[in-house]
């Protein structure tokens, strides 16, 4: 009898197990894929909440908070730290379009949000109302202490 060259059933087996690992490996790179791209497509909510923080910091060490220009420039001084102290503003201005930005006394500006359509400031009590509204329409609101 003439002998047949095949398989054994366990390099069978050992093929269907890195096939098996292959296709999960790739399912899983496709669902990570996946999420990245959600998390992606809502970039200004994320500008949102890390302009959030910025504003936190940036107020701890400030005072004498006042709205003007009906809402559109929130200014104020910042406390004296190690001999510093100036007059800083945040502002929102249709003459550079969607873009919100710091304004130092000396005349620098720094960008810190981008494709906003609408941008209101109020003040209440103590706190300051922060009312913002994306291009793509969503819109958010903050309260901060407004300290001294």
């Amino acid at each position: 009898m003439k002998k047949l060259k095949a398989f054994t059933l366990s390099e069978s087996l050992l093929a269907l197990v890195v096939l098996a690992l292959s296709a999960y490996i790739f399912l899983g790179m496709g669902q990570v894929a996946g999420k990245l791209e959600n998390r992606w497509k809502n970039v200004d909510e994320k500008n949102w909440y890390l302009f959030l923080e910025q504003m936190d910091e940036e107020f701890r060490f400030s005072r004498n908070f006042q709205v003007l220009e009906d809402g559109r420039v929130l200014q104020y001084e910042y406390k004296a730290i190690e001999g510093q102290s100036g007059e800083f503003g945040l502002r929102y201005n249709e003459n550079f379009q969607t873009i919100t930005r710091f304004r130092v006394g000396s005349g620098g500006h720094m960008p810190s949000l981008v494709n906003v359509a609408n941008f209101q400031f109020a003040k209440v009590g103590n706190q300051i109302k922060l009312n913002v509204q994306f291009i793509k329409g969503k819109s958010y609101t903050a309260y901060f202490t407004a300290g001294e």
